[in-house]
């Protein structure tokens, strides 16, 4: 269950698949971005990420069970400046920073 402010808008339907883009998923050009939707704190934004990041913040909201928004929302909670883009990657890069001492 998202925590409160942050939903996914693929409506509640059938979890995704590894391979199977999300609802509200984008391809960007030639870029290689992946645009998805997210609701923050009632309001709908979006953020474009590499799969890769995509991926590595699935595996990280699955690690402690909540969605994938939800830990968007927690992240988007503690920055400072800057994009929700860059703060997604520098939260991934920390997680598995922290991950790889442990």
């Amino acid at each position: 269950m998202p925590a409160t402010g942050a939903r996914e808008t693929n409506g509640g339907m059938r979890p995704q698949k590894a391979n199977e883009p999300m609802r509200g998923t984008k391809r960007i050009g030639a870029t290689g971005l992946i645009k998805r939707s997210v609701v923050l704190h009632g309001h709908a934004t979006s953020v474009a990420l590499e799969r890769a990041y995509w991926d590595a913040l699935s595996a990280w909201a699955d690690r402690e069970a909540m969605s994938v928004a939800a830990l968007i929302s927690t992240i988007d909670r503690g920055r400072e400046d800057g994009s929700l883009a860059s703060a997604l990657r520098v939260a991934v890069l920390a997680d598995a920073l922290a991950r790889a001492r442990d």
